[in-house]
């Protein structure tokens, strides 16, 4: 038996990128969009992660994100325990 469950009821591709668009951070939402995808049997790639980082660059502002990058990645990593909090 596998660690994780599949979705009981499945989402679409499109289901599962609406719903990272809503997380707070880039980082959180390839997390999510990874889960969904991975719960309902299906991969992601680049395209999917390259839509994700539009979305957030637009939400953020071009201008910003040219000068700063996104300003909540270091954050979102820790949280995620990614990187280590110090």
């Amino acid at each position: 038996m596998s660690k994780f469950r599949m979705n009981v009821v499945g989402t679409t591709r499109e289901m599962n990128m609406a719903a990272a668009q809503c997380c707070e951070t880039f980082n959180k939402a390839v997390m999510k969009f990874r889960a969904l995808q991975y719960a309902n049997d299906m991969g992601t790639g680049g395209p999917d992660f390259d839509e994700l980082e539009k979305f957030f660059i637009e939400k953020q502002g071009l201008y910003d994100y040219l000068e700063k990058g996104f300003n909540v990645a270091c954050a979102s990593d820790q949280e995620a325990e990614v990187i280590p909090k110090k």
